[in-house]
């Protein structure tokens, strides 16, 4: 059982990711293209640069799956609803994920977001679907806030 007490930051550094701590900033990646139909968006993401983990590979992460879900989210929704542009700030309101095995590949990663619903409130869409990334490697189901002004 720990005891409760007080640790000061500079006896925590031996604890601390190097990644979480900033190495993910290192992370360059790029969409090269999508697939895109009614109730569903694939996108294909390619690595261009990683943080160098203690074993040297790439090693997809959560922050990664984030960012990328998110972004293919609002590509559909401003397709969607015919949009030219991004129009206002969208949000991410709810995210569970599961990372089942790790995804080491840094070309194609394969991304697919099924929509399960869609509803109007206001002058927003609230959008709601689930994730699948290299074949269920993570997996999930998220929703998002989509501005209509």
């Amino acid at each position: 059982m720990i005891q409760k007490r007080k640790i000061l930051a500079q006896d925590l550094d031996c604890f601390l990711s190097e990644y979480l701590m900033g190495g993910y900033r290192q992370d360059r990646s790029s969409l090269t293209h999508i697939e895109i139909e009614s109730g569903k968006i694939e996108g294909f993401i390619n690595i261009e640069d990683y943080f160098r983990p203690s074993d040297g590979q790439f090693h997809f992460t959560v922050p990664l799956s984030l960012l990328w879900v998110s972004q293919l989210a609002i590509i559909y929704a401003c397709l969607d609803n015919h949009l030219s542009s991004k129009q206002g700030e969208s949000y991410l309101n709810k995210w569970n994920i599961v990372c089942k095995k790790p995804i080491l590949q840094t070309h194609q990663i394969n991304i697919k977001i099924l929509l399960m619903s869609k509803r109007k409130f206001k002058n927003n869409f609230v959008y709601k679907g689930n994730f699948d990334i290299c074949n269920k490697s993570f997996y999930g189901q998220a929703s998002f806030i989509f501005p209509v002004l």
